[in-house]
């Protein structure tokens, strides 16, 4: 039995081969130099032996490790895991339960993405709810200083006045504050009403043309200033038309957490103001 299990251990071509040669190779390499014979070393450039006794028996036992792994990989056979053979009727009913959990299993998942869904959902609705509130706040603030300014730029010239170079240098000023308040009153309320900053800011020619205007060439130092004031007032118009939409709408995300999409993508009619 021992016999055939170590015939069998050095079947393999290369553990036959491999285990004389440093089962052989360890000897020479001790015992050279007793016998006059070359020392294996020299042929490897090495001054003394090429390696301790000690080292040859670990490459002589890795060698052996490595057949007894190939031996038991060829000898041993591989069992199946033991699995307890159920009756069929039990069988059936462990199939169905475990069909019935698969089955609760993805209805819960269903129901858990459908809840995360509107979990981030309501939270979304919420953080435009507090943002929609600093908004409204802002966008009131900015509308009393463009009502002020717009009262400014137009009170002279309503009541009969003109402007000389000079003093149409700071009606430019005035109107430059004006619309940098415009702009920033518009990229807040731009995510409350659907392209209103073209609506507010766009200007046609025939808007120049078929407006009815109570003011006159007189009133201004020149043609350009006269088309800049008409045009501060075309916008104006626009604007105050357009702002009752934009407070509707930032109020109705603000405290009835709309959804800010839905109320931006709302009708939003074009501006029918006129001087």
């Amino acid at each position: 039995m021992i016999g055939a299990q170590i015939k069998e251990f050095f079947r393999p071509v290369w553990v036959r081969i491999v285990t004389p040669i440093f089962a052989f190779v360890p000897l020479y390499d001790a015992f050279d130099s007793q016998f006059g014979f070359p020392k294996l070393g020299k042929l490897f450039g090495a001054s003394g032996n090429l390696l301790p006794w000690w080292g040859w028996l670990l490459v002589l036992q890795a060698v052996l490790v490595a057949g007894l792994f190939d031996y038991v990989r060829r000898n041993v056979p591989v069992q199946a895991p033991l699995t307890p053979a159920l009756p069929s009727a039990e069988t059936d009913q462990f199939a169905q339960k475990l069909e019935l959990v698969r089955v609760d299993g993805e209805i819960n998942k269903a129901d858990l993405a459908k809840l995360k869904a509107q979990v981030e959902k309501q939270h979304g609705r919420v953080l435009h709810s507090l943002h929609a509130i600093g908004a409204r706040e802002d966008m009131f603030e900015l509308e009393a200083k463009l009502e002020a300014d717009a009262e400014t730029l137009y009170a002279k010239l309503n009541l009969g006045g003109s402007y000389d170079q000079a003093g149409w240098f700071s009606w430019e000023n005035v109107n430059a504050n004006w619309e940098a308040n415009l702009k920033h009153w518009l990229t807040l309320a731009r995510f409350y009403v659907n392209g209103i900053e073209s609506k507010v800011l766009d200007v046609s020619e025939q808007e120049f043309s078929n407006s009815i205007w109570t003011i006159n060439d007189s009133q201004f130092p020149n043609a350009d200033a006269n088309r800049r004031f008409k045009r501060h007032r075309l916008i104006y118009g626009h604007w105050d038309a357009m702002r009752g939409m934009a407070n509707n709408n930032v109020t109705r995300v603000a405290f009835t957490a709309a959804d800010e999409a839905e109320v931006r993508m709302s009708n939003s009619p074009e501006p029918s103001w006129r001087p």
